[in-house]
């Protein structure tokens, strides 16, 4: 799988895999909020609840955030968007532990997060992706920090 060779890669690898979500994830937030089907938009909010009911527990944490990128991808109803990050699952899932090894950093994202939720499920399409995109570089800014 594509997704786990990158990941194999080391700190190269993750690092494009790193560069794609920044593009990826956001892409999907402004189509999440437009989205004509309100039910796709409420699930959102839905996974949101659950990923603040396990912000303390670090491995909860990573599989709940996954599931939110999933779920705002799936709001978009963008079938390519949503195969592309099913491609490279495998790499989220190795380059979010780097930088979401204690609780205290999910707790930090929550705001954020639940920022895009709102947006997405309010038809706020130009925050939405301002949300996600803030995300992610608060993400990749302590990744740097972290490995210097």
């Amino acid at each position: 799988m594509p997704g786990r060779r990158l990941a194999a890669a080391g700190p190269v690898g993750r690092a494009v895999i790193a560069d794609l979500r920044v593009v990826l994830e956001p892409g999907a937030g402004r189509p999440a909020a437009a989205s004509a089907d309100p039910a796709a938009r409420r699930a959102v909010g839905a996974v949101m609840a659950d990923l603040r009911v396990r912000a303390e527990d670090t491995v909860a944490c990573v599989r709940a955030d996954l599931v939110f990128g999933r779920a705002v991808l799936v709001a978009s109803g963008n079938d390519l968007l949503l195969h592309v990050h099913e491609v490279v699952d495998a790499a989220p899932a190795a380059v979010r532990p780097l930088h979401a090894h204690r609780a205290g950093h999910h707790r930090s994202t929550l705001t954020v997060h639940e920022q895009a939720a709102v947006s997405i499920q309010r038809g706020h399409h130009r925050k939405a992706e301002a949300a996600r995109t803030g995300l992610l570089e608060q993400n990749k800014r302590k990744n740097l920090l972290e490995r210097s």
